[in-house]
């Protein structure tokens, strides 16, 4: 029940002891108070001439979901303790009284805890929560008290989300039928149903919703090919049935062949969980891939998006797991959770290959001429555990796919993303936990031409011991990049025990302007690996040889809180090494990581004039505003 009254200890009279050996003092009017020692003991009432309150739990004061249909937020009275996420099977989630798959990921933080759903909440549905603690139950912070069970729990439902009223202009399903287009929406009808994707997407018009069905099974691999005549937009949606709320499952989602010349454009993909095949010896499978089979030799159209995917465990060898290698023109990622990913090498363990998250490119555009990606976003997409190491698999997602990986130090790319050249780059409000290599990769092979934008997004646990050998392991690898144009990297929360927080040590064009603005991180930017030097020149050159010019446009330096490394001169005055807080820095295989921040973090860490509005989470920034991804 929210808002019960709460039993507080008395302010005179007693205080709230909990088990363990607590001190408590104890008085009453008239009577000195006297230091107790209590060896597990819990009092209560009046004992002599003491009032001894209980331990006094967590009290729930709401429950809602947010606009997106996506997290249900619980908020309680007193600050919790962060370590102490309950697993997903711990709360059932009722809509219109039907209960829900679990929540894909808990999370405590400060005075709430976020679930994430397994499936959309849509407007107008009624919600209702069980909650039954277990072995990792809410606690308060201070005195480790549980949090109640919660049983039939009302959830406000702030959803504005929609079913679109369970109708399509085609619909596939595992049978298939005559494959039927209706030129309204209508509902499903088994016998007018596609067999596949492309299917469906060949007898498409501009702009149809192309709707699957649920399935017991997962839809198998199938590409999506081209089709000269689709001009805007035709969705493809795993649930606007919205029946059940899972997501529809499929193996793949491939768009593209091996012909050549392939141009992808105008496609949506959103609201499926997509598993990525699984045998014995892993070999060049991805989860989602769209590519070109022949040379690039001119810009495709592009315009996808891919949205709401859940690839909850994608396994790939020698690949990544979402590719894109066709110079796409418009691709946004968002919404998203990709990994974890092992392990990428061959049973044997004799291939040092390397799974990825999301990796974006065109096979080396410098080298073969080939055109560039053009606006390429990915916004509010969590990449975890990305690794080629057994032990870093994350715990949660039952045994490693493979107990050979390669452990040792190795080169090797297990990176949370890479982009391989682009003209518009967006990375804004991502999670890039547990991951073994880069959080971020710019490759040096490949120009990079503004505008770009890398903001709010929380990179840690980048690198562990399996490659500590590696070097200059970074949250953003920007080593030998070519930039162009403007470059904003602004709140950034760089959070990770090991890696540098920026690496800049490459090339630009005078023109070039980089703004590196109110980050957290644990290094400071470098232009070698020896600290940046802004008013001359770095010839230390990681450890000898040429010297390496300092950035040859403009650099600026703002407000950023480098952790405690000092070693940023002639880059103005503003920066700080204060220590910063984290609610929760855990390493793998413990997978709960949480790079909000904590009690602990330095307060001269504010940015005046805020380079961003909101944080990670949608919270409006103040101003000044805080250093890094999160505004508490």
């Amino acid at each position: 029940m929210i808002g019960s009254p709460k039993r507080k200890a008395d302010a005179e009279n007693g205080v709230r002891v909990g088990s363990g050996t607590k001190k408590v003092a104890v008085g009453a009017a008239g009577v000195a108070a006297t230091s107790l020692t209590v060896f597990g003991l819990v009092l209560g009432g009046w004992h002599g001439r003491a009032n001894i309150d209980p331990p006094d739990p967590p009290l729930l004061t709401a429950a809602a979901v947010n606009t997106a249909g996506t997290t249900l937020t619980l908020t309680y009275d007193e600050t919790l303790d962060g370590a102490s996420d309950p697993a997903g099977n711990a709360y059932v989630v009722k809509y219109n009284g039907t209960g829900q798959p679990s929540p894909t990921a808990v999370n405590a933080a400060g005075t709430t805890v976020d679930l994430t759903l397994a499936g959309l909440a849509f407007s107008g549905d009624t919600i209702t929560l069980d909650y039954t603690p277990g072995g990792a139950p809410i606690q308060a912070a201070d005195d480790g008290s549980d949090a109640a069970a919660l049983s039939n729990q009302a959830v406000t439902n702030n959803s504005t989300q929609t079913q679109g009223g369970n109708v399509g202009n085609l619909w596939v399903d595992t049978n298939g039928g005559t494959c039927s287009r209706s030129g309204t929406q209508v509902a499903y009808v088994d016998a007018a149903a596609c067999s596949s994707y492309n299917a469906a997407y060949q007898a498409a018009n501009n702009s149809d919703l192309i709707c699957v069905a649920a399935s017991g099974t997962p839809y198998p691999p199938q590409p999506i090919l081209y089709k000269s005549a689709i001009t805007s937009m035709v969705t493809i949606d795993g649930d606007c049935a919205g029946t059940s709320r899972t997501a529809v499952t499929a193996v793949n989602v491939t768009i593209g062949n091996g012909s050549g010349g392939f141009q992808p454009r105008h496609i949506t993909v959103k609201d499926m969980s997509i598993t990525g095949r699984v045998s014995g010896t892993l070999s060049n499978e991805r989860a989602v891939n769209i590519y070109n089979g022949g040379t690039v030799t001119a810009q495709n159209p592009g315009d996808l998006i891919f949205t709401n995917l859940n690839i909850a465990v994608g396994q790939a060898a020698l690949s990544p797991v979402f590719e894109s290698i066709a110079a796409v023109q418009g691709m946004t990622i968002s919404y998203s959770t990709i990994g974890p990913a092992c392990c990428g090498n061959t049973a044997g363990g004799a291939t040092a290959g390397s799974p990825v998250g999301i990796r974006i490119g065109t096979a080396d555009r410098v080298s073969n001429g080939w055109p560039n990606n053009i606006n390429i976003v990915i916004d509010h997409v969590l990449v975890q555990g990305i690794t080629r190491w057994a032990p870093h698999w994350l715990s949660g997602y039952g045994s490693a796919p493979q107990s050979s990986c390669i452990n040792t130090g190795d080169q090797c790319h297990a990176d949370a993303i890479q982009i391989y050249g682009a003209d518009g780059l967006t990375v804004t409000n991502n999670k890039l936990y547990h991951n073994e290599v880069q959080g971020l990769f710019l490759d040096p092979t490949d120009p990079f031409d503004g505008p770009g934008l890398i903001a709010n997004n929380m990179i840690g646990d980048v690198t562990d011991d399996m490659v500590s050998s590696q070097g200059s392991i970074a949250a953003i690898s920007m080593s030998g990049t070519l930039l162009s144009g403007t470059w904003n990297i602004f709140n950034n929360t760089l959070g990770d025990d090991g890696a540098l927080g920026i690496v800049w040590a490459g090339q630009a064009n005078a023109n070039t302007v980089l703004n590196v603005k109110g980050n957290i991180g644990n290094w400071t930017m470098t232009d070698g690996n020896s600290g940046t030097d802004c008013d001359g020149v770095d010839v230390t050159n990681n450890g000898g040889g040429s010297p390496v010019p300092d950035f040859p446009g403009t650099l600026s330096l703002d407000r950023n809180n480098w952790m405690g490394n000092s070693g940023v001169t002639g880059c103005g005055g503003n920066e700080t090494t204060g220590s910063v807080g984290f609610v929760n820095t855990a390493t793998a295989p413990n997978n709960t990581m949480d790079l909000h921040l904590g009690s602990g973090t330095n307060a001269d860490n504010r940015v005046p004039t805020c380079p961003v509005a909101t944080d990670i989470d949608g919270q409006a920034r103040g101003n000044p505003c805080e250093a890094g991804a999160d505004e508490r």
